[in-house]
């Protein structure tokens, strides 16, 4: 069953214009077999490759069982090569991410810290014990 209609909208801040793209164009190239149709449907496949990756790791994020160990897949999945994980959330938007309470996010981390696994400083994680730290998954 097709849906002729998708319940997403859109807000732009200043004057836009919107290319609609008719989803047969991303079926096949066109008769002339140009370059740029052949780029677009490229790069529309690599999008949505990203985001099948995407929800496929907040998928077994979500279902990873203790609050603990969410955080520490997210930890392990995001850490740099000298331990580090730069948060780009903030509190709110990292225990929404995680479906949990920023208050237990909090209190959870606060554990970890005192556990000796991780440092915490604003938006820089560090991971002090990785043996520890993926144990817990």
């Amino acid at each position: 069953m097709e849906k002729a209609d998708y319940k997403y909208y859109a807000m732009a801040n200043t004057d836009s214009t919107v290319l609609a793209i008719p989803k047969e164009y991303f079926f096949s190239t066109c008769d002339k077999s140009c370059n740029a149709h052949s780029v677009i449907i490229q790069n529309m496949l690599g999008i949505l490759a990203q985001k099948a990756y995407f929800l496929n790791n907040k998928v077994q994020l979500l279902t990873s069982g203790s609050l603990r160990q969410k955080i520490a897949k997210y930890l392990l999945e995001n850490c740099n090569n000298k331990k580090y994980v730069k948060l780009t959330m903030n509190r709110e938007q990292f225990s929404a991410y995680l479906n949990v309470t920023r208050p237990s996010l909090s209190r959870e981390m606060i554990k970890m810290q005192e556990d000796g696994l991780i440092e915490v400083d604003r938006d820089m994680v560090k991971i002090v014990d990785m043996d520890k730290l993926s144990d817990s998954l």
